[in-house]
């Protein structure tokens, strides 16, 4: 930088994600919808496990995921009992942004590695990355 110069700052900026009042709808009051799946980052829990744990094959098979999901609809997922596993028993507790009463469910992504959350209205919460399938055991 030449002598005498300042730096510019950036302009803050704020991601806008389309949909600023979208919510988790409870069970009970959900509608299944004809449209494709859709998977929503909304309450991500990064703590458990985050997308830089993962190896570059995996994240190539989590696009391949992100494909899928977009090629069914959330009637198609959540009957295809090869991909999609449903939460039984005692299940990790849900981040407090989601009723405690929401189905969760566990989406094959690679071998071992699964994509656990809740459907609403036709789209897939992403709750938590599990590669290892540390979750449910497999």
């Amino acid at each position: 930088m030449p002598a005498g110069s300042t730096k510019r700052k950036s302009k803050p900026f704020k991601i806008e994600t389309g949909e600023p009042n979208i919510d988790v709808v409870p069970p009970s009051k959900q509608k299944l919808h004809d449209e494709k799946a859709s998977v929503v980052l909304r309450h991500f829990d990064k703590k458990f496990e985050c997308f830089s744990s993962w190896p570059a094959r995996d994240l190539k098979s989590f696009t391949r995921f992100i494909e899928k999901m977009n090629s069914k609809t959330q009637a198609q997922v959540t009957t295809d009992t090869d991909f999609c596993h449903s939460h039984k028993g005692k299940q990790k507790a849900l981040p407090k942004s989601l009723s405690p009463e929401q189905k969760v469910f566990s989406l094959d992504v690679t071998g071992a590695g699964r994509a656990h959350g809740v459907f609403s209205d036709g789209k897939f919460f992403l709750v938590w990355l599990d590669r290892k399938g540390k979750i449910l055991g497999h």
